[in-house]
C-alpha cells in the first residue's frame, strides 16, 4: 500500500490539494473497476500467447505430478 500511495502521489511533500486530487483519481479509478465486476461484464480476452504458455505450464505440471506418482523421482 505505501508503493502504491507514494507512486500515485509522485511527489516527496504533496500539497494537500495535490493529494486531495490525487486520492479522487484513485477512488474513481477503484470506483470503475468494481463496476467492472458487476454481473454481465465480461472480462478482456488474453493474448493467444499467454493462454497458449498457460496450456503449456499445466501439461508440465500433470507430466510432473504422473511422473512422481509412478515413484520415478
Amino acid at each position: 500500500m505505501h508503493t502504491k500511495l507514494n507512486t500515485l502521489i509522485e511527489r516527496a511533500h504533496p500539497s494537500l490539494y495535490h493529494l486531495l486530487e490525487q486520492l479522487q483519481r484513485e477512488v474513481a479509478e477503484v470506483d470503475r473497476d468494481i463496476g467492472k465486476l458487476q454481473p454481465g461484464y465480461s472480462p478482456p480476452t488474453k493474448k493467444r500467447k499467454y493462454t497458449q504458455m498457460e496450456s503449456l505450464i499445466a501439461r508440465i505440471v500433470q507430466n510432473y505430478e504422473n511422473i512422481k506418482h509412478k515413484g520415478i523421482l
